[in-house]
Parts: structure tokens; sequence; C-alpha cells
């Protein structure tokens, strides 16, 4: 029986609506779950962490253990789960509970590599950062998330609640969506076939359909590499434009 199958048949199936909690790190959640649609935000003291993808797991070392989630969970879109208890897993029987575990030993082997990659991905951002200098062009911006499939993008200096210029874009049709977000109150953002970042006073789309767990997880945990590099190709254009005034 595959894992899926498993809790669904054993297990319950759970909706939560958008920005409500899945658990809250101050209630006694040991379930373990798996996301059938959409997306899961997981942070501590509302500071995001991670992203769980659908047909992904979470609270697995709490379900084993039998101990409380030490993190939030928050749906960031409308979300649907299948979810067992530890005191519903004891009552399986015992040849069952054997095939469960040996799927999740699967998942859980298969997520090290995601991290591998997340990790392997983190590490290249920062070398390029280091040993490249800024320019102004997209094969350049392209080498930093060279993890991702780029169809375009564009760079934004916020000026203030209403304003901004461009650092760097490849479309001007960016804008429709620069003006729904300029005001928002958000760190990473996803919809259609663009992933929106708000770093400081930069916002950053990223125009790709590469939107996926090991994409969404290196991106939440580089954001102040982001914002560096938004940082040093806005020093870039202002030396271009002083050197064209000269």
């Amino acid at each position: 029986m595959e894992f899926k199958d498993f809790l669904e048949k054993y297990g319950n199936k759970k909706k939560i609506e958008k920005w409500d909690f899945l658990y809250k790190a101050s209630e006694e959640d040991k379930n373990l779950y798996y996301i059938l649609q959409w997306k899961l935000i997981l942070s501590i003291n509302w500071e995001n962490i991670a992203i769980v993808w659908e047909k992904e797991i979470n609270g697995e070392k709490s379900f084993l253990e039998k101990k409380a989630k030490p993190i939030d969970a928050i749906a960031k879109t409308n979300l649907e789960v299948l979810c067992i208890s530890p005191e519903n897993f004891e009552k399986i029987d015992s040849s069952e509970k054997i095939n469960f575990l040996k799927q999740l030993v699967l998942f859980v082997s298969n997520r090290v590599y995601l991290l591998n990659d997340i990790i392997s991905n983190l590490s290249s951002i920062n070398e390029k950062l280091i040993s490249f200098n800024a320019r102004l062009d997209l094969d350049y911006i392209k080498s930093i998330f060279s993890f991702i499939k780029l169809d375009g993008v564009g760079i934004y200096k916020i000026l203030d609640e209403n304003t901004f210029i461009s650092i760097f874009e490849t479309s001007i049709e960016y804008q429709n969506i620069l003006e729904n977000y300029i005001n928002k109150d958000f760190s990473f953002e996803t919809i259609d076939d663009f992933i929106i970042l708000k770093v400081g006073d930069y916002l950053v789309l990223l125009n790709t359909k590469e939107i996926n767990y090991v994409v969404n997880n290196v991106l939440i945990h580089s954001l102040w590499n982001i914002k560096y590099l938004c940082y040093m190709l806005e020093n870039e254009k202002e030396k271009c434009l002083s050197s064209y005034l000269d």
C-alpha cells in the first residue's frame, strides 16, 4: 500500500482556509500530514523557514516521537491534507504499520536529496555574489538564479507606498503586477508564472514556470542575498547614469 493510500484508508481528510493555522507551536499537535493541495508555510515567531509543497509530508518527527511540534504551520492557499494521529496509528495491524513505516522512510530519504539540492544552490548563490562583478544584464542575473529557468526578470526600488523606479527589467508589462504588490506586507509570493520577492526597499519579479519545492525553499532562505544583489545592481545603474551625465 502506498503512503497516500494508507492515510486515505486509516487517516482523515482536513481542509484549512487560506492564512489559517494547520497547527501551532503552542498546541499539542502530534499528527502526521500529507499535503494534497496546495502550499504550507512553516514559521517560528512569524519568521518563515520553509514552504511545504503538495505531495509532501509534514510532522513525521513529532508523530514518531509523540512530541508537540515546535513551529507554526500556516496555509498559504486553501489547504487540503490527509492526517493521522499516533493514537490512531497504534490501533492498526502490525503488518500494516511496518509497510507504512517503510513508505515513510522512503519519503524522508527522498527529501534528504532535495535538501542537499537546496543547500547546494544556496552555496552557489553566495559564491557567485562574492566572485562575480554585478552587471545590468540578463545573463548575469540568470547566472545568480541558475537553479531556475527564467523567462524574464524585473527588479525595482520602492521609493514610497505609491512610487517605484526600475533598476532592471525585461518587460514593461511587469509593472501591472508591481502596482498590485507595492503596498503589500510580504516577503515571498507566487502568482501564475511569477515569483514575487519583497526584500527591504526592493521588489523582485522572477518570470518562470519552475515554481516547486526546491526553488521556493532556496529563495526563502536567500532573501538577504537577493537584497544585496539588488543593492549592487542599483549601484551599477547609478554609475551608468553618472557616466552618461558626465
